[in-house]
């Protein structure tokens, strides 16, 4: 038997990969890697392709869907869902996933205020972490809803807002009770379109005591001299209420919630003028 050399060129080509796959995808990112719901991220890569609709595009925190604000080809912009959980951040371009890695979420909290006691009208300096680097847009109403304080049930608007303190004036109606830093969170509606009903994360509640605003006319004059006391929150007179001018007590004309008068006793001296419950101010009895 005779064998016979044969030559050939073997060709050997590359396993075909379709466009658009994973293979030719460069990984993606995201800025910051940690935050609070609602917050603004960023997740960038390259080859992200044009914005088509929020059923083709779509970004999710743990399976919740988030609220696309920007889409470009090398950056998206997205909202923190709201029930979004520490998990993978996952982008869907058509039938393409792709993974930015583990995100995890944290919560607003409160570790002091200070002062603990103020009169409203009065600054108040909440400090802590995980607020946010800003309030949001100043318009209360929009679609995305804004970051705020709440003090005794009142809603109010800081001057000054950071990511670890927040400083806000204590309004007219507020009244004695607990402060929350809430902020305000955005999800899309079910079919992907924006916007789902804003929802507000709250902060550990920390209680805050509002002492009244007093003005007091006249501030000087002689004994039997009628002294009125114009603020908020006098209540109605107990049985121990008093008004106390120096160690002396004054003897009370009227006493309602917004005014009280008194005459300034015999025996006073110049000095402090107090209002409240009388055995708080004279441990001793008073003249």
């Amino acid at each position: 038997m005779t064998f016979r050399r044969i030559c050939f060129t073997l060709t050997i080509l590359a396993a075909w990969v379709p466009v658009g796959s994973y293979a030719s995808q460069a990984p993606i990112e995201i800025s910051p890697r940690s935050s609070t719901p609602g917050a603004t991220v960023v997740v960038s890569g390259k080859g992200l392709g044009p914005f088509k609709s929020v059923q083709f595009n779509k970004v999710t925190f743990a399976g919740v869907p988030a609220l696309i604000q920007r889409w470009e080809s090398d950056l998206v912009e997205v909202k923190v869902p709201f029930k979004a959980t520490t998990g993978p951040v996952e982008m869907m371009i058509g039938k393409k996933k792709l993974s930015a890695g583990t995100f995890t979420v944290v919560t607003p909290r409160i570790a002091a205020i200070t002062p603990t006691e103020a009169e409203r009208g009065t600054m108040v300096t909440i400090t802590g972490a995980h607020f946010g680097v800003s309030a949001g847009g100043r318009d209360p109403n929009t679609m995305f809803g804004v970051n705020d304080v709440v003090i005794g049930g009142v809603v109010v608007r800081p001057r000054r807002w950071k990511d670890d303190q927040v400083e806000v004036e204590i309004p007219t109606n507020a009244v004695t009770g607990e402060v929350v830093v809430r902020l305000a969170s955005s999800d899309p509606l079910s079919d992907g379109s924006c916007c789902a009903p804003v929802e507000y994360l709250a902060s550990n509640a920390v209680p805050l005591a509002l002492v009244p605003s007093v003005r007091v006319d006249p501030m000087s004059g002689p004994v039997g001299t009628k002294v009125v006391l114009f603020g908020q929150g006098f209540g109605n007179k107990g049985a121990d209420d008093a008004v106390v001018i120096g160690t002396h007590l004054a003897t009370i004309a009227q006493w309602k919630d917004d005014v009280i008068v008194a005459h300034v006793p015999l025996g006073a001296a110049t000095g402090p003028g107090r209002w409240g419950h009388l055995p708080s101010m004279c441990p001793k009895p008073c003249p």
